[in-house]
């Protein structure tokens, strides 16, 4: 049983009281129902672009204007709402500040895997490649793992045959042959 031995008689005191006993009851429910808090926080990342250019000298057929287009295209896409990364590749990527087309190898599986897998926490939107499609070391570049599916888009210049690795420049025969004689070449 309860016994009450004062009598609240100032009513500023029966507000804090009923205030105290409301707050633990409140207190108590809110422990009791364990409600999960979320806070959630949004941040706008433009969608990157990467340019991919190929620097090595088989390029050199698409014309002697390729590097001023190269820069041209940057500063078209600069004018977007795109973060734009411009890189160029040979044996490796490397930035486009050393563009000369002196590449002796080209490497596009090695370049386009990096680029997918240095850019997998970044909003990558595309990769377009520009190159002559002729590559001569590493793996063929249709097999590359793409996980983030990231469109991929080529864009061929210049000649794209395939340039052999040897040239037969003259071939030294005797010019009367008879009938299974062995020639040898020199």
């Amino acid at each position: 049983y309860f016994i009450r031995k004062l009598p609240l008689n100032n009513t500023w005191l029966r507000y804090i009281i009923g205030g105290l006993r409301f707050l633990s009851l409140f207190t108590l429910l809110v422990l009791l129902l364990s409600p999960i808090l979320k806070c959630t926080k949004s941040k706008t990342i433009k969608p990157k672009i990467v340019l991919l250019f190929d620097n090595s000298r088989s390029i050199r057929n698409a014309g002697p204007d390729y590097i001023k287009e190269v820069k041209g295209i940057r500063e078209l896409l600069n004018k977007g709402d795109y973060d734009i990364e411009v890189r160029i590749f040979d044996k490796k990527l490397a930035s486009i500040d050393s563009l000369d087309l002196s590449g002796n190898r080209t490497n596009i599986y090695s370049a386009l895997n990096e680029t997918i897998s240095s850019n997998l926490d970044a909003n990558l939107n595309r990769i377009i490649l520009i190159t002559d499609g002729n590559y001569n070391e590493g793996n063929n570049p249709a097999f590359v793992t793409n996980l983030g599916m990231i469109p991929i888009d080529v864009v061929l210049v210049g000649d794209t045959a395939r340039v052999s690795d040897y040239k037969i420049e003259s071939i030294e025969y005797n010019n009367l042959m008879l009938q299974d004689e062995i020639n040898p070449l020199n």
